[in-house]
């Protein structure tokens, strides 16, 4: 259990990396705060999901600002954003803490280019 609660405070990072409240509610109550890898999973997964939505509102709005040359470039970028981020965060082993890390990194990651869409110009 405090091996766990160690990976967890490292993998959540600081500062523009902090992922949302609801997820830190989430990730400390319940069985999620007594290390029960199911009820980990599924704050994760809803975090990604809300960051994942999060994020694809930013990119339509800065989609919609953009002139069609910048349009053909931010496109580009994305995809290459995509598959970084898929591949920083692929998972080391099967394990349900690998994925679990994974997932987090994911969530991290698109946060932290929601934030990147928001200042892009």
């Amino acid at each position: 259990m405090i091996f766990l609660l160690a990976i967890l405070a490292a993998s959540t990072g600081s500062g523009d990396e902090k992922l949302s409240r609801e997820y830190e509610r989430c990730i400390s109550s319940g069985e999620a705060a007594e290390g029960i890898q199911f009820a980990m999973q599924e704050c994760i997964d809803r975090e990604f999901g809300i960051q994942d939505a999060l994020l694809n509102q930013a990119y339509r709005r800065k989609m919609a600002s953009l002139p069609d040359d910048k349009k053909l470039l931010l496109r580009g970028m994305q995809r290459q954003w995509i598959r970084d981020r898929d591949q920083r965060c692929e998972a080391d082993g099967d394990g349900s803490l690998d994925r679990f890390i994974s997932d987090q990194c994911l969530a991290i990651e698109t946060k932290n280019r929601t934030l990147w869409l928001d200042n892009y110009k």
